[in-house]
């Protein structure tokens, strides 16, 4: 029937049609009015969206609701309020108002610092007292604070626009300079950083652009929203405070003096600022502390980082091993030859990298300055049951990773060849995280030298002794510039290697005719318990395998047959790899894997690396 009404009405004003396809007519939508709750005999009435981007500069309270307060209960109290969000309580006051901080503290823990509308359910609370009882006297019901935290607006994704490309409208369509960031939150984590080629022969000017900016660039020739520094052109300096060029009185363009190589940018866009900097990478660097005395290792300059032969700023990465103090604390920094020569000849401490995040609390990873930028030492610190610790350094991100070095030791020397595929097969069996030994017939004469797992290869890296050829029965070990250690004479040692004391030591064994097999194999679930593996003897009584196993028990056996076997209570992990076998002994237990095999047949001892 409304249908019919409204197509008559249109036919009486001339309209030329009625059809069903006419749509019926509906109402203007009308603002939703404020949701209110009961509080007692009074009311809690919602307020409008709360954006504490849009307060008053200075302000310090906000009105989250009208309040019509419940009848007091007695004479002679005077009420009070608060508000509980969530498991926190607050004072408000009877007109509504709220302190500002503690709102924004509340969204920012609970919500993030993201700008965009939150819903918060509250309830508020009125208290009497006399000055020396407080009662509460009614709580409201459930009603909902809607605010907008107060934080910038922060894009995902920023970059450099200039700086070694002269075509700033061709820079800011490639996109191709774009600052590094983290996996979290843009506002939980505001930080952008980006390293770059400076010009070569001349200064360097570039600005800052999100994505909306290079596509205003590109699509309608509009530059205004490019970030720049409120200092003025050319004026930008090592730090500052960013703005979009539509507010400031020049192009704000930032510019760093010709000489640099690399430039890093850094930008906190969440208090929109800045820092510049030059980048030069040292040719050295160098661990100053560790386990050693400070003063004396920066003087002797003696835990050297190694790095490759690439150019330092198309590989900018350093790698070193140090010893650890085995379950405690290892504290430590980081110097090139300008800080180390600082300390020695003037006491100057403070050109030394540290940790940007705070004395001690650098963690596994984390970012370099040195400490003239620093507010405390920045010392690094790390806690580790191993024996060494491994660190890298990129020093055209200033950046380092700490992490255990696993035991895993080589011999290469007389006895497997001085080269890397020998030693590979030689690993010296661990007896605890820090000492190693290895069992045989040496040769007496420039018998061996020592890499880690992580330098194989690496002749620079190498552990031995002062003197080369030394074949005194024990002495200290040395990690730069080792020389070649010997045995006392050409008979069966024990080598022992320990890494706590930095020492090595020779004990010849009482028994100079250890017995000789003719094979030792690896037999095991993997196989059914029948065809060994055969293992070769790499160098006297020490047998090498490499093979890969489904998963299960196995054990080592001599000849063939069960007479003489080695078996341990063992399940192989990375941290678990090793023991000493006894005739008879437990199945080794062995994941599913390729693996490298080590016996010695004299000791007992076995490892099983995981390749």
């Amino acid at each position: 029937m409304r249908k019919l009404l409204y197509c008559a009405a249109a036919a009486l004003l001339g309209l030329t049609a009625c059809t069903e396809d006419y749509k019926d007519w509906k109402p203007q939508t009308q603002p939703t009015q404020p949701a209110t709750v009961t509080f007692g005999d009074g009311s809690i009435t919602e307020v409008a969206t709360i954006d504490l981007n849009a307060l008053p500069e200075g302000q310090t309270q906000v009105k989250v609701a009208t309040i019509v307060a419940p009848t007091a209960s007695a004479d002679g109290y005077t009420p009070s309020y608060t508000i509980a969000i969530g498991d926190k309580t607050y004072d408000i006051d009877a007109d509504g108002l709220m302190d500002v901080a503690e709102l924004q503290t509340y969204v920012n823990e609970n919500f993030g610092r993201r700008p965009v509308e939150r819903q918060i359910p509250a309830t508020i609370s009125m208290w009497v007292a006399n000055g020396t009882t407080a009662v509460k006297s009614a709580t409201s019901g459930t009603f909902n604070i809607s605010v907008i935290p107060e934080a910038p607006q922060i894009a995902s994704a920023y970059y450099i626009i200039g700086g070694p490309n002269s075509d700033w409208a061709g820079s800011a369509a490639a996109k191709s300079i774009k600052f590094s960031h983290s996996d979290q939150d843009v506002y939980e984590d505001p930080v952008f950083t980006v390293v770059f080629d400076a010009v070569a022969d001349g200064d360097t000017w570039f600005a800052i652009g999100s994505d909306e900016a290079c596509d205003a660039i590109t699509t309608s020739g509009d530059w205004s929203k490019l970030l720049g520094t409120t200092s003025g052109n050319g004026n930008s300096g090592d730090a500052g405070i960013l703005a979009p060029r539509s507010s400031l009185s020049d192009d704000g363009s930032f510019k760093v003096a010709a000489g640099a190589k690399k430039i890093k940018v850094t930008i906190n866009m969440m208090e929109y600022s800045y820092k510049v900097e030059a980048v030069n990478i040292a040719e050295n660097y160098y661990v100053v502390g560790g386990t050693l005395d400070w003063a004396a290792s920066a003087a002797s300059k003696a835990q050297k980082f190694s790095r490759s032969d690439k150019d330092l700023f198309e590989d900018p990465y350093f790698t070193i091993i140090i010893p650890a103090n085995a379950g405690g604390d290892t504290w430590f920094a980081i110097a090139d030859d300008e800080a180390c020569d600082a300390i020695t000849n003037n006491g100057d401490w403070s050109k030394l990298y540290g940790t940007t995040a705070g004395n001690g609390q650098n963690g596994a990873t984390g970012s370099l300055a040195r400490r003239t930028d620093l507010s405390d030492d920045g010392s690094l610190k790390y806690s580790s049951s191993a024996a060494q610790i491994k660190i890298v350094i990129n020093m055209l991100e200033g950046t380092f990773a700490i992490s255990d070095v696993a035991p895993q030791y080589y011999m290469v020397g007389a006895l497997p060849g001085w080269n890397e595929e020998g030693a590979r097969k030689a690993l010296l069996y661990p007896t605890s995280a820090s000492v190693m030994t290895y069992t045989s017939k040496y040769t007496g004469a420039w018998d061996l030298k020592i890499w880690n797992a992580n330098d194989l290869g690496n002749w620079d890296n190498c552990y031995g002794c002062v003197v080369d050829g030394c074949s005194d029965a024990t002495g200290a070990l040395i990690s730069s510039g080792a020389q070649a250690i010997s045995a006392p004479s050409a008979e069966f040692y024990t080598f022992t290697f320990d890494l706590g004391t930095m020492t090595y030591t020779w004990t010849k064994l009482d028994n100079q005719t250890p017995t000789e097999y003719e094979a030792i194999g690896i037999i095991g679930d993997f196989n059914g318990w029948g065809g060994d593996i055969d293992m070769s003897q790499v160098t006297p009584h020490n047998w090498y395998a490499e093979a890969t196993v489904t998963g299960g028990g196995l054990k080592f056996r001599a000849n063939h047959d069960w007479a003489v076997n080695w078996g341990a209570e063992l399940t192989v992990d990375e941290g678990s790899f090793y023991a000493t076998g006894t005739n008879g002994g437990a199945n080794i237990q062995v994941p599913e894997g390729n693996y490298a095999f080590y016996l010695n047949d004299i000791t007992g001892q076995f490892a099983i690396v995981k390749r």
